[in-house]
């Protein structure tokens, strides 16, 4: 009785930990791709896993250009034509907010799972 008891307590276990494995797995690798967004539309996604340290983006907008740069594990605006310089402020992209440069309609946000496979088609 005792045996069953602790077998059925060590599957309990290693079911819950495996879950929350596979949970943090995905929730890490959808939260590397980030997608650049120019008027509402989808035109670039970077995997910060895949590409070199230094990686450069140039976009162009209504006011100039924007700079995207990812440099140690992080993607950030480094440059802008725009006025006000917010998007360049908001420093490296994090879980909260998006980049955003609303002159250059320029948008920069971590993409769910399905919005890079809906683009690349992969």
């Amino acid at each position: 009785m005792k045996n069953g008891r602790l077998i059925v307590i060590f599957a309990a276990i290693a079911a819950v930990c495996a879950a929350v494995t596979v949970i943090l797995f995905a929730q890490k690798s959808s939260s590397r791709t980030a997608g650049v967004f120019v008027e509402g539309e989808l035109v670039e996604v970077i995997d910060l896993s895949r590409v070199e340290d230094g990686y450069e983006l140039t976009i162009e907008g209504p006011v100039g250009v924007n700079v995207i740069t990812v440099r140690g594990g992080e993607i950030f605006v480094s440059r802008a034509d725009c006025p006000d310089q917010i998007c360049v402020d908001h420093g490296p992209l994090k879980n909260g907010p998006p980049i955003v440069c609303l002159p250059n309609r320029l948008t920069v946000r971590w993409l769910e799972g399905g919005e890079a496979d809906a683009y690349t088609g992969i």
